[in-house]
């Protein structure tokens, strides 16, 4: 009885070899798999060539950063600026990548921008109940980045990430300053010409 007791038992570890054996590296190639998925870079449009700066810089903040963005879609932004030592506000055309958000996003995205020359304005900075923004300029290129936040039913206080959305568009800044008697803009070159009766630029058209 204890010989075929024995024998029992030692098919039954042969049997589990086997099948450990078969299965494991199943396993293994499942879990190679998954990791790939993970490290894949997305591919540029095949019309990237011809999208806006803008909109080419938010496909590389999706692509250097490897946070999962959405595909970049139009959208209306907005955007502070100082002019006269006055806050005024400006709509501008722009586009946009929202992903969900962990706590190193932020971080990632403002670190990317800085990569490519793109000082913080202060002008832009915002911090409320639903969320909380900071902005990037360039030149006349423009990102905003917000972060939203999710409140627990239970403690209303409790900030939550949830996602974040990077906007970027191109912002030409409104002219403004002092005017002479006349209403020209001194700021922009303008002078008045009597012989005209016309606010010009004398580089541009001579006054006679």
């Amino acid at each position: 009885m204890k010989k075929y007791l024995s024998l029992f038992l030692c098919l039954l570890v042969l049997f589990t070899l086997v099948a450990c054996t078969k299965y494991v590296p199943n396993i293994k190639n499942k879990i190679d798999d998954q990791n790939k998925e993970k490290t894949v870079v997305k591919e540029p449009p095949k019309d990237i060539d011809s999208w806006p700066e803008e909109r080419k810089l938010l496909f590389e903040i999706t692509s250097e950063t490897g946070i999962d963005f959405s595909e970049t879609l139009p959208q209306k932004m907005e955007w502070r600026f100082k002019l006269n030592d006055q806050i005024e506000l400006n709509t501008i055309d722009g586009f946009m990548v929202v992903a969900e958000a962990t706590d190193k996003s932020a971080e990632l995205v403002n670190k990317f921008l800085e990569s490519k020359g793109l000082a913080f304005d202060d002008s832009n900075v915002a911090d409320g109940v639903m969320g909380g923004q900071v902005g990037y300029q360039k030149d006349n290129l423009v990102c905003t980045i917000f972060s939203a936040y999710s409140t627990s039913p239970k403690n209303n206080d409790a900030k939550n990430l949830s996602d974040i959305t990077v906007r970027c568009g191109v912002f030409n800044r409104p002219i403004g300053g002092d005017k002479d008697a006349n209403g020209c803009l001194i700021a922009a070159g303008y002078s008045w010409c009597e012989a005209k009766s016309k606010c010009l630029r004398t580089w541009e058209e001579e006054c006679k």
